[in-house]
This record gives C-alpha cells, structure tokens and sequence, in this order.
C-alpha cells in the first residue's frame, strides 16, 4: 500500500483565494466592531452583509468548479471559505441588531 500526496490544480487555488478573501472581510468587520470609536451604521451593515453573502455565493460557485476539476484540498478550501464568509453574514447582522 502506497500513500500518494495529491498535488494541487489550478481551481485548487481558487479555494484558497476565496477563503482568503472571505477571512480578510470578517477580520474587517471584527476591527470594524471592535472599535470604539466608530459607531455601526445602517449603510456599513447593509455593505458587509451583501459582500458576506456575495463571497458565500462565490465560495459555492469556486466548490463546484472543484469538485468537478480539483481536488479535495480545493473542496476543502471553498467549504471552508463558505462558512468564513456565512458567519461573517451572520456576525454583520448581529452588529446591526445591537447597533
């Protein structure tokens, strides 16, 4: 029995573009909401619950190119990119509720 690594493809790093992106954008938020000195508008919300939602949407789009050209690192990544960016949207409209 030999245990073969499995080199990445080209969607491979797709995934990890979008899960990226989707870590940099919920960072934004906490920083966003963490501060004290800015006050969470009804405008910013609206903004980061589309663009949470948008890279949701776009991890879906990348984990379907994966599955169909990649490899299980790319499904990985855009699973996990879906869930960064899902609790962003969910973390968004919390600000909102308590802002």
């Amino acid at each position: 029995m030999s245990i073969e690594i499995v080199k990445p493809k080209t969607w491979d790093a797709g995934g990890a573009i979008v899960l990226g992106a989707a870590m940099v954008l919920a960072a934004a938020n906490l920083m966003l909401s963490a501060s004290s000195d800015v006050s969470i508008s009804g405008a910013t919300t609206i903004v980061f619950v589309f663009l949470h939602m948008g890279l949701c949407l776009l991890c879906f789009m990348v984990l379907g190119k994966t599955a169909s050209q990649g490899t299980i690192w790319g499904n990985l990544l855009a699973l996990a990119g879906s869930f960064v960016a899902g609790s962003g949207t969910l973390l968004a409209t919390a600000l909102w509720a308590l802002g």
